[in-house]
Order: structure tokens, then C-alpha cells, then sequence
């Protein structure tokens, strides 16, 4: 089961495309988060569906779990 419609989960991801090097625990501003994940997830791809599909990969700690506890339409966003 995935937290994601299908149309983001089957969104391929490129070869030449690197996760950003930030995580996100709660703790640091989140609006420094969210301005810095944008933009390094926008030097390699402008799909939506990337920024969605990686998004997950930076939280840490309780911003994870809160994040893996969402439930929406059966499970997924």
C-alpha cells in the first residue's frame, strides 16, 4: 500500500535525478524546509508528482510518523 494516487506513484523518476541532501524532523523552520526541498527537487525535475513522490524520503522523527499515519480515500493522498 502505497500514500500516494497512482498517478504519482507510477511517475518515473530519472537516472540523473539526486534526492535532495535535507531532511525535515519538526524541529527547523519548516518554511526554510519547504523553500529549500523546492528548490533542490527543481534542479532536476518540474513535475509535481516528483515533488510529491520524494517528499516523504526528507521527513525524520514524528514528522514521519505523522506523515505515515495520513489516511485519505483508503489510504492514500
Amino acid at each position: 500500500m502505497h500514500h500516494f494516487i497512482d498517478g504519482i506513484t507510477e511517475t518515473p523518476i530519472s537516472k540523473q535525478w539526486k534526492a535532495p541532501t535535507i531532511t525535515y524532523d519538526g524541529v527547523t523552520d519548516l518554511n526554510e524546509f519547504l523553500s529549500i526541498y523546492t528548490n533542490q527537487i527543481s534542479l532536476y525535475s518540474t513535475d509535481n508528482a516528483i515533488l510529491c513522490k520524494a517528499f516523504f524520503t526528507m521527513l525524520r522523527c514524528l514528522t514521519l510518523e505523522w506523515f505515515m499515519s495520513l489516511t485519505q480515500f483508503g489510504g492514500t493522498i
